[in-house]
């Protein structure tokens, strides 16, 4: 394998809901005879297809971010250097939930969930100029992806250990 590409999940959550939210309201009301809701079927589809990420290409030490419309994908190349290396961090972080409540009453619930997410990253020796390869809340896929790049590059994983601290 000389290439990978990660893929962007939020923009494809987004695209699903997207594509629902613009779909929805034809298909309960009963409307998908009616004109308009084949004019919104064509926007739905092509949002479908936006995609975003990252590919690696690891004979030619070079990366891209890319977008991909409609099959084609764009994005410059650019060289990374041999000695760059994988850096997982470990981030802790709390979102806010609001939820409705069932049955004739609209009670708002307001939760804050906190927990623990894993950014990849590959960064120089300094580990002041980084490049985001993917995010999750799943460590076990964070090793899965780690293992899958080291097999067939040279980069290595290192501790975050970015020039500011090593200056000390």
């Amino acid at each position: 394998m000389s290439r990978l590409s990660i893929k962007n999940n939020e923009l494809l959550k987004l695209s699903i809901l997207s594509f629902i939210a613009a779909l929805a309201p034809g298909l309960l009301l009963g409307y998908t005879k009616h004109p308009a809701f084949y004019a919104l079927c064509l926007p739905a589809f092509v949002i479908l297809t936006i995609r975003s990420g990252v590919e690696l290409d690891f004979e030619q030490l070079r990366y891209r971010k890319f977008k991909s419309f409609l099959g084609k994908i764009s994005g410059e190349w650019k060289t990374f250097h041999p000695e760059n290396e994988l850096v997982l961090l470990k981030k802790r972080g709390s979102k806010t939930q609001v939820r409705g409540a069932g049955g004739n009453r609209h009670v708002l619930v307001d939760e804050t969930v906190t927990g623990v997410f894993y950014e990849l990253y590959i960064m120089d020796p300094s580990h002041t100029q980084r490049l985001f390869l993917s995010s999750s809340e799943d460590n076990i896929k964070m090793q899965a992806l780690i293992q899958q790049i080291t097999e067939h590059s040279s980069l290595r994983l290192a501790s975050y250990n970015p020039a500011s601290a090593r200056k000390r």
